[in-house]
């Protein structure tokens, strides 16, 4: 991957334009319930977050009183709008949020490992069992599953089938026999000669 204005990755054999590549995440704890209010509050609070150009991803947790913030620092290397995290704690503060400088970890995040790559192509599929069921229970218990599935929708599928044939079928007797077509205003009105 190359730095600077022209951030190229490599996927399949194919070129692909990036629009970052190392970014920043700011990730503020230890805030006063009193300061995020309610959840709706909080809500509003990360809509007002994401209106802001430079910020990527914003999250509010009001139960965990935490906001995470991915954000386009002044040091990056694109021409995208930027910022830096006392911009950010000042707009916070405009939002009647007052953050603790000793509780805010700013750290460096790669946009596409962490960010597009783990969204577009996540490291694995999470597998849950159904209710009721254990996870060893249902690795056991799947594959009969799967095989009756399969045999319910073909069998479904033929019945599907067989039905259409004899709608067809009846269908294509009932216009042999009828051999007066109903004229123009008669078949737009639904009548019959």
């Amino acid at each position: 991957m190359e730095k600077g204005a022209d951030l190229f990755v490599f996927e399949e054999g194919k070129k692909y334009r990036i629009p970052y590549h190392l970014i920043k995440k700011a990730v503020f704890s230890s805030l006063k319930k009193e300061d995020l209010i309610d959840i709706p509050h909080s809500a509003r609070l990360q809509y007002k977050l994401m209106l802001l150009d430079p910020v990527i991803k914003a999250i509010v947790d009001f139960n965990e009183l935490k906001i995470s913030v991915i954000y386009n620092p002044t040091e990056a290397d694109n021409h995208g709008a930027k910022m830096n995290v006392e911009q950010l704690t000042d707009f916070l503060a405009q939002e009647g949020v007052y953050v603790n400088q000793g509780s805010t970890k700013n750290e460096d995040y790669d946009y596409y490992q962490q960010f597009y790559s783990y969204a577009y192509s996540s490291p694995r599929i999470r597998k849950s069992a159904p209710y009721s069921y254990t996870l060893e229970e249902w690795k056991k218990l799947e594959p009969s599953f799967i095989k009756k599935s399969a045999r319910a929708d073909r069998d479904k599928l033929a019945k599907f089938r067989s039905w259409q044939n004899q709608y067809l079928k009846e269908k294509g007797e009932a216009d042999m026999q009828s051999t007066k077509k109903p004229g123009f205003l008669a078949s737009l009105f639904g009548l019959k000669k």
